[in-house]
């Protein structure tokens, strides 16, 4: 039976000992954190949830309906408790569970890594950052403590601070909230989460009205002639003569140190610009590591697989690229500039980026090439649109993206060297590099 104290304030608190009062038929599931009372006709248990101050006024009922016992003893204490406070609502004091919002964090990356958090995938780490924002908007809350108005918050400074991004970013930053929660809450059953929570999680959806869909110009290849102006920027910065600058005033050298950030960079998006043509997206630049690059003083390619569609298949999808030779120059180029690190490209603090920051920093070099229009994202579609219009096959398309194989029969085929990439490469190089070919060879 659940004993229980009352206090001056009228609130009732569970003893865990032998003081306070019985009261007749409630009963306490320690698993479950949750109350329950018994049919005597039925011998079942009558589950009766987590609220303390519910769960007396269910037995109060009970205890005066057909199937309770007539015993007076075993009815008064419930009886009194509840007609003392008839006329006023028990208030009752919840405690705050020991879990809270960065352990369901913490335990999903755990899970996520085999309880290896060091080795965090960089989509991980994004998706640590993102969750990290719901938790400095709302705080860390304990588990049992997150209400319907912790979302609305959420929901509000996602919509001001997001107010010009696409329904996806917004959807992006909501449903991993939704995945984090409803993880934990699957995983770990003797957490005590408010009921509800899930529904809660997702009522943002009702509000984004229309389903994203990408726009028609998003589909297109980045026009031959605003890809030469893109380079023909980079390379306006990468050979400014910082040396002949003037070094005499506290002027000249700030003068100096933003040419030579604009230096840095001209020869960093010399590199970029060439690689991500050979299909690779925003956040692959971000990701993609010098083990990546493989036989880059020979007949280099690269080897990375993508790892979007990871947590739907179970693996990373496999790509093998061919790299142009004069890609292969202007990595050289940027390697000898810049003692390498692990990631290949690197922000102003020689930190890998991350796809806001990278973005950004195009927006930077379209807007001094003089055009607004075209993104990276064009420069990715490039090979897609040439395969098509040379009808070259789907599954050369996917391998090329990084796409999984769509066709059922694509379960038998095994994986494929640099060389099955070359014919589409090439085609890049004599639309967009004035005929360059690859030279890779099995």
């Amino acid at each position: 039976m659940v004993r229980l104290i009352l206090q001056p304030d009228g609130t009732f608190l569970r003893s865990e000992t032998s003081n306070g009062q019985e009261i007749a038929g409630l009963h306490y599931h320690k698993h479950n954190r949750s109350y329950y009372t018994i049919n005597p006709k039925t011998s079942k248990r009558e589950p009766l949830g987590r609220d303390l101050r519910a769960a007396v006024a269910a037995v109060a009922d009970v205890l005066d309906g057909e199937w309770w016992s007539d015993d007076l003893s075993m009815r008064k204490p419930v009886v009194e408790i509840r007609e003392k406070h008839s006329q006023q609502p028990i208030p009752i004091q919840v405690e705050h569970s020991k879990e809270r919002l960065s352990d369901c964090l913490s335990f999903y990356l755990n899970w996520e890594t085999n309880d290896e958090p060091n080795s965090l995938t960089p989509n991980l780490i994004a998706t640590k950052r993102a969750f990290a924002k719901s938790i400095k908007c709302v705080g860390n809350l304990p588990v049992n403590q997150i209400t319907n108005d912790d979302f609305l918050k959420w929901q509000k400074h996602i919509n001001k601070t997001y107010k010009n991004a696409t329904v996806r970013t917004i959807r992006n930053h909501h449903s991993i909230v939704h995945r984090i929660l409803s993880f934990a809450k699957r995983k770990n059953r003797q957490w005590d989460f408010p009921v509800g929570l899930l529904e809660r999680s997702t009522d943002w959806q009702d509000d984004c009205g229309t389903p994203y869909r990408e726009k028609p110009i998003n589909k297109e290849p980045m026009p031959v002639a605003v890809f030469n102006r893109c380079l023909k920027q980079a390379e306006q910065w990468a050979t400014i003569d910082v040396d002949a600058m003037p070094n005499n005033t506290q002027r000249h050298k700030a003068s100096r140190k933003v040419a030579r950030d604009r230096q840095r960079m001209g020869i960093q998006w010399n590199a970029m610009l060439r690689l991500v043509i050979h299909g690779l997206a925003t956040v692959d630049l971000c990701r993609i590591q010098w083990s990546n690059i493989i036989d880059l003083d020979g007949n280099a390619y690269y080897d990375f697989p993508r790892e979007k569609m990871k947590h739907k298949t179970g693996y990373a999808i496999d790509r093998k690229t061919p790299l142009l030779p004069s890609c292969i120059k202007a990595l050289k180029a940027w390697r000898k500039y810049e003692l390498a690190t692990k990631y290949v490209f690197r922000n102003a603090s020689k930190a890998p980026f991350d796809s806001s920051v990278l973005s950004t920093a195009f927006l930077k070099l379209r807007k001094a090439a003089g055009f607004k229009q075209w993104t990276l994202k064009h420069l990715r579609n490039v090979g897609g649109t040439l395969a098509d219009q040379n009808a070259m096959s789907e599954m050369v398309v996917d391998r090329f993206l990084g796409h999984t194989l769509k066709a059922a029969r694509s379960k038998y085929f095994g994986s494929v060297d640099p060389t099955y990439l070359s014919d589409l490469v090439t085609k890049i190089g004599a639309e967009h590099f004035d005929g360059e070919a690859v030279t890779v060879t099995k």
